[in-house]
């Protein structure tokens, strides 16, 4: 039932709505009061003088309060019965449409607070395991075979050359890449829920409110490719950064920044340049984000079952890493092949890893490997030519340390901030 409210100053009575009308509208709560609330000054002025005349009409005839209140109420029927239909129409369709204005704002705003969240969670996420990342690209550019104490080596020349700062090179790209990513990720996954579990509360009022194995794989393969599409440039300058793809200044060689990087991409090659490798990328991210999203939601909702409780911070993180697992170790050959299609022709793929990186002491800049371009399944039998089976899994065992880092980090800091801001 509607609540009554007081009438505003210049606003038409709520008697002056026709009751039938609403009731016929299915008027809700909400709405009976906003059409209560508009004001339309024509009306207004009719039902004051109503009012006038019914005051008049009480102080000649001397009336009791009853009387008085009897007559108001007589007087505001009559005022409804002459409220025309078309305005009552209007009124109500002006109230519903503030009601979803109203709705709309509170939508973005919660949208807004996820990508947030999102984008922070995935910052400190790829932060904390971008000394590996580095070294794990570097191997899979190039056809070195791939071996811990390789690893190790790789870590200390890296320190020796470019000090600790050699570690997050192309991390800049990557946080400015991670933050629309990641936000861009969680809140689609975040959207396409709530969206999927009103569809089935509507259903069915007495359903359980959570996604199934394939809506939730569904949702994050969706997410995962939205976030790839959106940000893949900014991925390609990361990784060729990574590389130290360098440009020759007064006979030496500097380091570009990811504007730089990305208008000299666009200069040379065009702008499809930008999505080089995007396809193995969207290959690999389509059921890389959907594993990682379902086996979290489903993990999460077994823990609750078995425990009585909503995971813990502990159990999340695990459930994270378990997730970061199995989705890596899926699609990591694509990751490959992405990786190469990325740094294509800026660097010798035969030469060391150590090689990669180091700076000529002559000053003179090394110029790109001429080969043809390669498409995917070019370059996926390239890299199998050379390498074998284990060329395409190069570096996985890094990611087996890397990957459930990165991932349990994103889910529980994304989990916690939402927390923090008032989100579900």
């Amino acid at each position: 039932m509607c609540k009554e409210e007081p009438d505003g100053e210049g606003k038409i009575p709520r008697s002056t709505i026709s009751a039938t009308y609403l009731e016929r509208h299915h008027c809700s709560g909400d709405v009976h009061r906003r059409v209560s609330g508009q004001g339309i000054s024509t009306t207004s002025t009719a039902v004051l003088a109503t009012s006038s005349r019914a005051d008049r009409g009480t102080e000649t005839t001397g009336n009791t309060d009853d009387s008085i209140n009897q007559g108001f109420r007589e007087k505001e029927t009559a005022a409804e019965a002459r409220t025309p239909p078309a305005m009552e129409r209007n009124l109500f369709l002006s109230a519903l449409a503030n009601g979803k204005l109203e709705h709309h704002r509170d939508d973005v705003v919660i949208t807004l607070k996820r990508v947030v969240a999102g984008g922070l969670a995935g910052m400190l996420a790829k932060s904390v395991v971008a000394p590996v990342d580095r070294i794990k690209i570097l191997f899979q550019v190039t056809n070195e075979r791939f071996s811990f104490k390789k690893a190790e080596k790789l870590f200390q020349d890296i320190l020796a050359l470019e000090g600790p700062a050699g570690l997050w090179k192309g991390n800049s790209a990557t946080m400015i890449r991670v933050f629309p990513y990641a936000g861009t990720q969680f809140m689609m996954f975040d959207s396409l829920k709530r969206w999927a579990l009103l569809r089935k509360t509507r259903r069915d009022p007495n359903a359980e409110q959570r996604l199934s194995n394939t809506e939730s794989l569904m949702s994050g393969s969706l997410a995962g490719a939205t976030s790839a599409l959106v940000t893949y440039p900014l991925d390609l300058a990361r990784a060729r950064l990574a590389v130290g793809h360098a440009r020759k200044l007064g006979g030496r060689r500097r380091s570009m920044g990811v504007q730089e990087l990305l208008q000299t991409v666009v200069r040379q090659d065009g702008f499809k340049a930008l999505y080089r490798g995007v396809t193995p990328s969207l290959l690999g991210i389509i059921p890389y984000a959907g594993i990682a999203f379902s086996i979290n939601e489903q993990a999460k909702h077994k823990v609750a079952v078995l425990t009585g409780k909503e995971p813990g911070t502990f159990h999340k993180l695990g459930i994270g890493a378990l997730a970061g697992l199995i989705a890596q170790s899926c699609t990591y050959p694509l990751e490959v092949t992405r990786r190469r299609m990325q740094t294509h022709g800026l660097i010798d793929t035969h030469a060391g890893v150590k090689k990669v990186f180091e700076v000529p002491k002559s000053g003179v800049e090394m110029k790109p490997e001429f080969v043809r371009r390669l498409n995917i399944f070019q370059t996926f039998k390239a890299v199998f030519k050379e390498q074998g089976m284990g060329g395409l899994f190069k570096g996985l065992s890094m990611n087996w340390v890397k990957g459930p880092v990165g991932i349990s980090i994103s889910f529980t800091t994304f989990d916690f901030l939402k927390r923090q801001l008032g989100i579900s």
